[in-house]
């Protein structure tokens, strides 16, 4: 049996944000027909946040949403907080978990 430590991978800043954009939409399909809805006002996030940068010439910074095997991997590592406040919009306007209007 593998470590579950060392089944955790790295996740990208961009793949978090990617992840809740699907389960946000996964919510508003299952929620289609429901008599109650819910609209999404605001979406406040609060993650730790490690930065790196290779050495190799033209490599960019990248951000990472912290766990501890990231220490691991990298010599020096330092975290910081990040605050995110996401307004979701649909391309019909805001968002509800529901795709159907009952009056």
């Amino acid at each position: 049996m593998k470590d579950k430590k060392k089944m955790v991978e790295s996740i990208g800043l961009n793949e978090m944000v990617v992840a809740l954009r699907k389960d946000l939409l996964t919510a508003q399909e299952e929620g289609a027909g429901q008599d109650l809805r819910f609209k999404v006002d605001e979406i406040d996030i609060e993650v730790d946040i490690v930065t790196t940068k290779e050495a190799s010439p033209g490599a960019s910074v990248k951000f990472w949403v912290y766990n501890a095997e990231l220490k691991t991997k990298f010599s020096e590592v330092r975290t910081h907080r990040l605050c995110l406040k996401l307004t979701p919009k649909t391309s019909n306007g805001d968002l509800e978990v529901s795709d159907e209007d009952t009056k």
